[in-house]
């Protein structure tokens, strides 16, 4: 019961919209978790959404959907004649709770069709740059510990030489090539994080 009404609070669409974006935008782990979750309103506990602009349209396309669906319910208890108005409308809301994690998925699959061609045009950009840098290079990985360490080597290297590392987590290919579309060609060490 708990889950059915999660599905009517204000935070349901954020939800939604952080579920995917945890998920990498990965429909099936997106799904997976859905299918798992008891209550739409606790979803956040550890991390909270990160409002990027894929997020943000998201969130504003997500609640166009749902305002789609209230006004189809409305419409379709202004038509009809009482009582199948009332049950008419209440089946669309009833389902239209259902739309929104589809309408989520079918948008990130748009957006990653249309993303990946840019971020792989910026990412042969960005590569050809750096084979021309002469600067000394340094990527670094792993799973915990890569902005620290960014950091780290930043102030110490930063005593004798110009260095160069992207603010934030600039760990994925697009933050990367966004990174290096920035450099002045004068720096003697540039640092990376990579996802």
């Amino acid at each position: 019961m708990t889950r059915f009404i999660s599905r009517y609070s204000s935070r349901y669409i954020r939800s939604l919209v952080y579920m995917m974006q945890a998920s990498e935008y990965h429909t099936l782990d997106f799904f997976l978790w859905y299918e798992r979750v008891k209550d739409f309103r606790t979803v956040e506990k550890r991390k909270h959404i990160v409002w990027s602009a894929k997020a943000t349209y998201l969130f504003i396309l997500l609640w166009g959907v749902a305002i789609l669906v209230i006004a189809f319910a409305i419409d379709i208890f202004a038509i009809f004649p009482f009582p199948y108005n009332t049950i008419a409308s209440l089946a669309v809301v009833w389902f239209g709770s259902f739309v929104p994690p589809y309408a989520l998925a079918l948008l990130s699959v748009v957006g990653l069709i249309i993303q990946k061609p840019i971020e792989m045009r910026e990412a042969k950009r960005a590569a050809q740059k750096l084979s021309k840098h002469k600067g000394f290079k340094i990527a670094i990985a792993g799973s915990y510990g890569k902005t620290s360490m960014r950091e780290i080597l930043r102030a110490t290297l930063s005593a004798g030489k110009k260095v160069a590392a992207p603010p934030g987590s600039y760990n994925t290919p697009l933050g990367i090539a966004r990174f290096v579309e920035k450099l002045s060609g004068e720096e003697d060490v540039l640092i990376f994080e990579l996802g």
